[in-house]
């Protein structure tokens, strides 16, 4: 039976202006690098999700990585 070991890595959201016109920005390019060298070191990404505060603003990014135990 196959076994299996997971990982999890924490991205977080940068806000960017101020006040009521505020919003959240992702760096897509430190995120793509992330998951690429999880990939090369053999992690599947099999789940991602959203943690948002009180005002319904995304705060972070909880990617979830799997791979065969050796």
């Amino acid at each position: 039976m196959a076994k299996w070991e997971y990982k999890s890595l924490e991205f977080f959201i940068e806000k960017v202006g101020r006040g009521f016109f505020d919003t959240t920005r992702l760096n897509l390019t430190k995120f793509d690098q992330e998951i690429n060298q999880m990939g090369e070191e053999g992690w599947e990404l099999v789940n991602t999700m959203t943690t948002s505060d009180h005002q319904g603003t995304t705060g972070q990014i909880v990617s979830v990585f799997k791979r065969l135990k050796s």
